[in-house]
C-alpha cells in the first residue's frame, strides 16, 4: 500500500467536483490510500458541501476568495506536508473526470518509474484534442512551451500543467514548496522548472488519463482596447507581478524583453500565449 497526499484548489463548481470526486473513487488503483488536503477558496455555491461530504477522508481548508489557485495550492500542500508520512504527492484538477483503467495504468508506470514526476494528459472530451499535460520548452522565451503529443510510451517533459501531477515524496523534499506568492498561475511552471534544475526526470505517458475543457483565452476575442488591457494585467490574465517573480527567477538575463511582449500583444489584439487559467 502507497500512501498518497492529494492537493485540490475549488471554487464555485461543486457540479464538476462531484464529478471529479466520483471518477477518483471509481479510478483510484486498490494500492493508493488517498488522503485529500483542499482548499475552497471563498466558494459561493455547494462546492464546500460537496467535499466535506465526499466518501474520502478529506481535510477543507476554506479560503478567503481571493487566494486563486497558487496560494489554494501552497496552502494545501503545506497542510500535507504538516500531517507528513505520504510516499506521494498528487497535484489534481476538479474540472477533471478520469478515464476508465488510466489511474491503474499510471500505478504501473509509477511501480517502474517511482522516482519521477509523472504527469497526466487531457483531452477535449467533444473532439479528443489534448487540452492539458506534459510540455517542451520552445526557443529563449520562458513562457513559450508546446504541450507534448508524441507517439512514444511515455515522453519526458520541461514542464507541465498541474491538472494531475504525481510527484515522489524525496523529489517534494528537495524541490521544495508550491511558490503560493504567485497571484494566480505560473506556479506549475515554477515548479518544474525547479524540478529540471535538480535533475529530476519528469515523464508523462502518451495515452491521456482523463477529459477537461480547455480554459482558452486569446485578446482577438477583445474588441476594446481598455478591456483587453484591464484583463491583461488581471489576475486571470498576465498579471506584472507574477510576470517579474517568475522571469527574475528563471528568465535569461534580458527577461525585460519578454516581460513586455504579452503587453503589446494585447494592445494588438493578438494570442498573448498565456498560461491558461485554471478557474
Amino acid at each position: 500500500m502507497i500512501t498518497v497526499a492529494v492537493f485540490v484548489a475549488c471554487r464555485n463548481r461543486f457540479d464538476r467536483t462531484k464529478v471529479w470526486l466520483n471518477s477518483l473513487e471509481k479510478e483510484v488503483p486498490g494500492n493508493w490510500d488517498l488522503s485529500i488536503y483542499a482548499v475552497d477558496d471563498g466558494s459561493t455555491d455547494l462546492t464546500f458541501e460537496t467535499l466535506v461530504n465526499a466518501r474520502f477522508w478529506i481535510d477543507v481548508t476554506r479560503g478567503p476568495g481571493d487566494w486563486f489557485w497558487a496560494k489554494s495550492m501552497s496552502v494545501a500542500e503545506n497542510k500535507a506536508f504538516s500531517a507528513s508520512g505520504f510516499d506521494y504527492f498528487l497535484w489534481a484538477n476538479d474540472d477533471t473526470e478520469y478515464l476508465d483503467g488510466a489511474l491503474k495504468y499510471i500505478e504501473q508506470l509509477r511501480s517502474k518509474e517511482s522516482s519521477s514526476i509523472i504527469v497526466g494528459k487531457f483531452v477535449d472530451p467533444r473532439d479528443g484534442r489534448i487540452t492539458y499535460g506534459g510540455l517542451r520548452k520552445l526557443g529563449k522565451n520562458p513562457f513559450k512551451y508546446q504541450i507534448l503529443d508524441e507517439n512514444i510510451e511515455v515522453s519526458v517533459c520541461d514542464s507541465f500543467h498541474g491538472n494531475f501531477v504525481l510527484i515522489p515524496t524525496p523529489a517534494a523534499k528537495k524541490i521544495g514548496r508550491i511558490d503560493g506568492e504567485y497571484q494566480h498561475a505560473y506556479a506549475d511552471y515554477d515548479y518544474a522548472n525547479r524540478a529540471k534544475k535538480l535533475g529530476i526526470r519528469i515523464i508523462s505517458p502518451r495515452s491521456p488519463i482523463g477529459t477537461c475543457l480547455e480554459n482558452k483565452w486569446d485578446f482577438g476575442d477583445i474588441d476594446k482596447l481598455s478591456v483587453r488591457l484591464k484583463f491583461a494585467f488581471s489576475r486571470k490574465g498576465l498579471p506584472i507581478k507574477s510576470q517579474v517573480r517568475f522571469l527574475r527567477k528563471f528568465g535569461p538575463f534580458f527577461w525585460i524583453r519578454f516581460l513586455i511582449q504579452p503587453y503589446i500583444r494585447a494592445v494588438l489584439g493578438k494570442n498573448a500565449n498565456a498560461h491558461i487559467s485554471l478557474f
